[in-house]
């Protein structure tokens, strides 16, 4: 038995080289299409998580306007008032006040990376046909 590939072998190695080239080739093509999707979407999302922190914001700025405008009244009371039972329900709810509200933070995808080659089927194509 001879060590060598035939060119029936090469023919059928060249085919599978050529078919994994144009199966690389369609993979990219739905990479791209993939990525300039997501581009489109990336701005309508982008728009629709700063309305939702402007309105978190918002939200955060009114509780701290009230707290302050409550906080006040409640420090005009006489000292008397404060140590009352009113008066220490009041602080007591006016500490509930303190609530955090953080921004929603997303980490959107990165567009993906087309294939270039596909490893080792360069070394494939190189083959020899029989040893040298």
């Amino acid at each position: 038995m001879a060590f060598k590939l035939t060119n029936a072998d090469l023919k059928q190695r060249d085919e599978m080289v050529s078919s994994i080239e144009a199966k690389r080739d369609a993979l990219n093509n739905e990479i791209s299409r993939f990525n300039d999707a997501m581009e489109e979407q990336r701005t309508p999302l982008e728009e629709a998580l700063n309305e939702l922190n402007g309105a978190i914001s918002d939200l955060r700025e009114f509780l701290d306007q009230k707290h302050t405008e409550l906080r006040d009244q409640y420090d005009e009371k006489s000292e008397k008032w404060q140590e009352g039972d009113r008066g220490q329900e009041v602080y007591a709810w006016l500490d509930t006040f303190d609530i955090s509200l953080e921004d929603v933070d997303l980490e959107l995808p990165e567009p993906i990376n087309e294939v270039d080659d596909v490893e080792g089927v360069d070394a494939v194509e190189a083959l020899e046909s029989e040893p040298s």
